[in-house]
């Protein structure tokens, strides 16, 4: 019982209301209580929501679950789906010269499909200097961002250009999330560019 409420019992014993009159004042505070749990449960019904939204965004179809195939093996740090992964300190010669690359990242490992480039590099560099060079350097060579972040130690960059896609990841030593197939490769990595439309 709230204090408005026990103000109100107090009220009605010291100062005789009629019956209906009575009536009508409880009628009122039953609404109220009625309104408030109301407005309580839409409030919860709103944050179990967005958090089903938060949830449904962290995981989209772009890529942000883990990937597991059924077919997935693994040897020395390698992990094999339809294509194969080469661990090799070349850029694979389908790689666009219009994504820039700093100084410092090596190819550790590469796989390629018909239309699609794959590349995990190594760095000496910090996760936030590769992000702020890709950030920078992507736009002056003509890749327009459409949605950029950073969570849980792995930064993400989505970008187009000439109807062509990438997604450049860098992520911090010991980071576990793990976005659009950067996980199939085992190995150690710092920075991972898939190129779509190549």
């Amino acid at each position: 019982m709230t204090r408005r409420d026990e103000v109100l019992d107090h009220a009605v014993r010291l100062f005789p209301v009629p019956e209906d009159g009575l009536t009508r004042l409880y009628e009122r505070r039953a609404r109220r209580q009625r309104q408030r749990r109301a407005v309580v449960v839409a409030t919860v019904v709103a944050l179990w929501a967005a958090i089903a939204l938060i949830l449904v965004v962290a995981n989209d179809d772009r890529g942000s679950v883990p990937v597991t195939t059924p077919s997935v093996t693994k040897q020395a740090g390698v992990t094999t789906l339809p294509v194969t992964i080469t661990e090799s300190d070349e850029l694979p010669s389908t790689f666009p010269n219009d994504v820039p690359l700093p100084d410092g990242v090596v190819p550790v490992a590469s796989y390629t499909s018909e239309d699609t480039v794959t590349v995990w590099f190594s760095s000496e560099s910090s996760p936030r200097a590769l992000q702020r060079f890709y950030q920078r350097e992507l736009a002056a060579a003509g890749w327009t961002s459409f949605d950029s972040g950073s969570v849980a130690g792995v930064w993400e960059e989505r970008v187009t250009s000439d109807g062509r896609s990438a997604t450049l990841l860098g992520k911090e030593s010991g980071a576990t999330r793990l976005i659009h197939g950067s996980d199939v490769y085992d190995g150690e990595w710092d920075l991972f560019i898939h190129v779509g439309g190549v």
